[in-house]
């Protein structure tokens, strides 16, 4: 399946990462941490520029000396493909060595050149391929020249790089490069050179025929296959374990200038700066615990974070994910246990890879509808005792590596007392270089008393005790409220007036009366933590309550999914907290449809948030600090 859609649709998916803060205005290659890596560069660009300059200089003599004879047009095209690739080779060059003193150019420059470099190599590679393709089925006429050997260093230097082609824009780059070329070729440049040269393009039509083939050589096999390809080597064993000891991902970016340099600085992966500046958190939802591999498990242990947080559907009980699994356990009938198919994630290769050490970092976890047992299961679910039964016991697994007393004690009240959901809370503190920061996590269950039509997700008894856990004591610099459901999204009605993927204004009424409480005394310093959506997203109100969404580890919304059908509404359309007092989203930023985990860093004065992909690659990039 990972070959087939090249992870399209499933946690494999790695494309169209225009919208990353990184690849905006990217390099065109990364820094050359390796010195092998440019070597390699340089004699490439070294041996094509003398191909090119010595194949021009006979193309040159033969016009000179005989006038009637000149190049074919699959020589224009041999031409062309050779000399694009040397001004990507040296940009590459220029760039990286001014990255290597210390300078780089200005971000629309770079932004430039990347865009314009990006649409010459997927020119050059497409058009190569199909020169050589051409060759091998005219045999009659083969002979072996040197330009023979570029082709083949051309694609050889493309398949060994981390560069990813777009589908739809690359398309149409391609497309329409190779039909301005070969159309010139075929209006002004007519003859040949060499008695073996079979003049296959000799007409409009031949030209159209041409540039379609380049662009399914483009699509199946430059962007599709090299995406899979660039998949199995990221995720190998090798690789993703030593990704950080490999600098792999020690990349200078270049933004518009939206996103300030510090924000950048502290959502760079791996240990960046000095990292003893915040606590680092990373979060993340939704996970298909069948997945024979999960790339973002991989990435956010990278990050070394000092806390994690599963913020629901850590995984699906009910065996419906929206992946392949699902149409898979529905053919072979197979029943669910609870307790097997949380030890499917305990045991995955890459829930806890045995590399990183877990003895200092704190996991905590709440669930949702699809660990619960039953999609938007409430309070009437059948199942509720055994699920609950099982997921105490997952909780109990991932403290093993670091026993809290304050988490255990609260999970034993849990274990004995029947009519209880899942919540808990947990202060943790950590001494930073200029201070200390406390932060009260707490764990809402939001099914477990959830009310059938979702009005109240909570529940009254739940509420009391939130009540409680917020007035804490004033040395806490930060409430971390984690909920299943996103509290301040909002979203469609649907057939029998069903609300997709939102809740009920009482719900945020009765927060915000929580958050307004004792003269707004922890207004200013709490953050909203969720998942659910299958895309990440961050809400605010008047930009001093946040809710940040990291949604989904292994199966995001697909990119070609319209913001209709993943039932995203804008700012604008949001009218449930316009019509009760303001009680919710007054801003919110563009959805994030990939397979991502969120990282936050938090210190006593200011939080900085971004969703990152398993490349690496961030989104959503947000900076608030206390007013």
């Amino acid at each position: 399946m990972c070959f087939l859609t090249a992870g399209l649709c499933s946690s494999k998916r790695m494309i169209n990462l225009k919208r990353s803060v990184e690849l905006a205005g990217s390099i065109v290659s990364p820094r050359p941490i390796h010195l092998c890596s440019t070597i390699w560069k340089l004699l490439l660009f070294v041996f094509i520029l003398i191909v090119a300059c010595t194949g021009l200089r006979d193309a040159i003599d033969i016009a000179t000396s005989s006038p009637s004879s000149f190049i074919s047009v699959e020589g224009v095209l041999a031409h062309s493909t050779m000399w694009l690739y040397i001004l990507y080779l040296l940009t590459s060059l220029v760039l990286s060595i001014q990255y290597h003193c210390g300078s780089s150019p200005s971000p629309p420059v770079v932004r430039i050149v990347y865009m314009v470099m990006m649409a010459c190599v997927q020119f050059t590679v497409s058009n190569v391929f199909q020169l050589l393709v051409w060759r091998l089925s005219n045999l009659e006429h083969v002979s072996f020249v040197v330009a023979h050997a570029v082709w083949v260093l051309i694609l050889f230097d493309f398949f060994v790089s981390t560069l990813q082609f777009s589908y739809i824009v690359g398309s149409i780059e391609v497309f329409v490069m190779t039909a301005i070329v070969t159309s010139i070729a075929v209006l002004f440049v007519p003859g040949y050179v060499a008695e073996w040269d079979a003049l296959l393009i000799t007409s409009m039509a031949d030209v159209i025929r041409w540039c379609v083939l380049c662009v399914v050589w483009h699509v199946f096999i430059f962007t599709h296959f090299k995406n899979w390809l660039n998949y199995k080597w990221w995720t190998s064993q090798r690789i993703s374990l030593n990704v950080n000891e490999l600098d792999i991902l020690n990349r200078e970016s270049a933004t518009d200038g939206n996103v300030s340099a510090e924000l950048l600085a502290s959502s760079i992966n791996g240990v960046v700066g000095d990292k003893q500046q915040f606590v680092r958190i990373v979060m993340g939802s939704c996970t298909d615990q069948k997945k024979m591999t999960i790339a973002t498990y991989q990435a956010l242990h990278r990050e070394q974070p000092d806390m994690f947080l599963l913020l629901g559907d850590n995984i699906y009980a009910d065996l419906a994910p929206p992946t392949i699994t699902k149409p898979i356990t529905q053919c072979c009938k197979i029943k669910r246990v609870f307790e097997e198919e949380y030890n499917l994630l305990l045991n995955h290769k890459d829930f806890r890879p045995s590399k990183y050490d877990y003895s200092k970092q704190v996991w905590l976890a709440t669930w949702d509808d699809h660990d619960y047992g039953a999609n938007d299961a409430a309070k009437e679910y059948a199942e509720k005792l055994p699920a609950k039964k099982a997921f105490v016991e997952f909780m109990e697994a991932i403290q093993e590596t670091n026993k809290q007393q304050e988490i255990e004690a609260q999970i034993d009240e849990i274990k004995q007392d029947e009519a209880r959901g899942v919540y808990y809370s947990y202060d943790y503190e950590q001494k930073l270089d200029a201070d200390t920061v406390k932060l009260r996590v707490i764990m809402m269950d939001t099914r477990f008393d959830r009310e059938e039509d979702e009005t109240d997700i909570v529940g009254e008894v739940q509420w009391q005790w939130l009540r409680e856990k917020c007035d804490g004591p004033d040395d806490i610099d930060w409430y971390l409220i984690c909920n299943g459901s996103p509290i301040l999204n909002e979203g469609p009605i649907v057939k029998g007036g069903h609300m997709k993927k939102t809740v009920g204004q009482e719900t945020r009424d009765k927060l915000f009366e929580v958050l307004h409480a004792n003269n707004d005394k922890i207004l200013n310093k709490s953050i909203l933590l969720s998942g659910d959506l299958h895309y990440s997203v961050w809400h605010s109100w008047n930009e001093q309550v946040y809710e940040l969404t990291a949604s989904s580890l292994t199966h995001s919304k697909p990119w070609f999914c319209c913001k209709c059908w993943i039932k995203y509404l804008e700012i604008g359309d949001y009218k449930m907290a316009k019509n009760h007092d303001g009680n919710g989203a007054t801003s919110k930023s563009e959805p994030c449809q990939k397979n991502s985990f969120g990282l936050m860093s938090i210190n006593k004065q200011k939080f900085t948030f971004c969703v990152k992909d398993a490349f690496g690659y961030s989104y959503l990039n947000i900076s608030h600090q206390k007013a």
